[in-house]
């Protein structure tokens, strides 16, 4: 019944995915880019999995369009699909059926893969090669990749314009994902609107991997929330304290702007929004964890308990009863806005291929973190990322909670130790 189920869903495992079907990666798609770290990170990813004995592990989504001779058109997930050419080349097995439109040298490079040359495939096929030599079950490792690792293919309607498809993947709407439920679920014990404002804007920073906290909120409403007008910041004092000084500016204050905070937001006063950043505002980067990853790791630091794998974090919620009333939630927003703070400061982050370890000073102002002792640190950060597992950046996170005033040195020492 569930294999029938994953036929009629295009629910796929990769074995099948190497059948018979062609797809073709069209023009107009950028060509193959991912890192060291993307490339370690997929193949560890999956190897945990088996590890752990997960019977099914997913890997995303394939977008396609059937073509009239019978093949596919990647529309979306190209990347994913490439790198696994790559790794199943290295199982000297049958492999996708992948080709590459009006791309000579991708196409001769991917139909003879064998670790020599300087294409970006031949590179890759050697950096994974090298990451395989850690595993100690290879065959074990391909066994599990074809059988128990899935995709969801995806196909588009033929009437559908891809134009409009790609404008609409590329659009500011925001879908419906975990973010959104969390924030759903601890908006319904906030009665006041100002309080439920404050969530909608914080939460906008929160929940976003892509970039820094602080590109996510407006500049004055940030160095309120952060530096809370002297008497009241983020870090340093009781969450009732600071709840009452950000609650005061949602409505008007010196800054002759009137409205809520969704308004200043989406407000056209250049002079309120934040403008952007010296490190680029369209600059995304790839962060050591995500959104969800991020809030279960902060819910087990403040209330110090172990939630059981495969929980998700509204899951967890209910089942532990953590909240009962608008101040539980409250003093956990202050608390996970505190971690994600530290986070910016204290971990690095993946940009353009290199790691950095930067903090926000003000609008405009990004510096490195550490200075003299910032390369030293990314460099003890790197060899704990290069593991593959969390727990050291709970370790991590758990300690500047307690210490969040840590200067390079003191940290650097702390990192050494774990």
């Amino acid at each position: 019944m569930a294999d029938r189920r994953k036929k009629m869903n295009n629910i796929m495992n990769i074995e099948r995915l190497t059948a018979l079907d062609k797809y073709v990666i069209p023009i107009y798609q950028r060509d193959f880019s991912w890192t060291d770290f993307e490339l370690y990170r997929f193949i560890f990813d999956i190897e945990n999995a088996r590890k752990n004995g997960r019977e099914e592990y997913y890997i995303g989504s394939l977008v396609v369009f059937a073509k009239e001779d019978g093949s596919y058109e990647v529309v979306d997930g190209q990347q994913r699909l490439t790198a696994l050419c790559i790794l199943l080349a290295l199982n000297d097995d049958r492999n996708i059926n992948l080709h590459f439109e009006a791309r000579k040298k991708s196409e001769k490079a991917l139909s003879h893969l064998n670790g020599k040359g300087d294409h970006v495939f031949c590179i890759s096929y050697r950096r994974m090669q090298c990451y395989l030599e850690q595993i100690d079950n290879k065959d074990g490792f391909f066994n599990y990749l074809k059988k128990n690792v899935f995709l969801i293919r995806v196909e588009l309607d033929k009437t559908i314009d891809l134009n409009h498809y790609f404008e609409l993947m590329n659009s500011r709407a925001r879908q419906c994902e975990m973010s959104d439920v969390v924030k759903s679920y601890l908006k319904n014990f906030l009665l006041d609107k100002k309080e439920r404002d404050v969530l909608d804007v914080a939460w906008e920073g929160i929940s976003s991997f892509d970039g820094f906290l602080e590109q996510k909120i407006a500049q004055r409403l940030w160095n309120r929330m952060l530096y809370g007008d002297g008497w009241a910041p983020l870090v340093d004092v009781d969450f009732a304290l600071w709840w009452k000084m950000i609650v005061s500016h949602v409505e008007g204050d010196d800054d002759v702007f009137y409205g809520g905070l969704d308004e200043a937001i989406c407000s056209n006063v250049e002079s309120y929004i934040r403008p952007k950043a010296k490190i680029g505002m369209d600059v995304k980067h790839r962060s050591l964890i995500d959104f969800e990853q991020f809030i279960l790791i902060s819910t087990e630091i403040i209330y110090d308990i172990k939630l059981p794998k495969g929980i998700d974090i509204v899951q967890a919620f209910e089942q532990l009863k953590l909240f009962k009333n608008s101040d539980d939630v409250k003093k956990y927003i202050h608390s996970i806005l505190i971690i994600r703070h530290l986070f910016d400061i204290y971990f690095i982050k993946n940009i353009d291929s290199s790691f950095v370890l930067m903090k926000y000073v003000d609008v405009n102002e990004f510096v490195p973190a550490f200075g003299d002792l910032n390369k030293s640190i990314v460099h003890v950060e790197k060899k704990h990322a290069y593991k593959m597992d969390n727990k050291w950046i709970k370790a991590v996170l758990n300690h500047l909670v307690s210490n969040p005033h840590q200067n390079g040195k003191e940290f650097l020492l702390f990192l050494k130790s774990i």
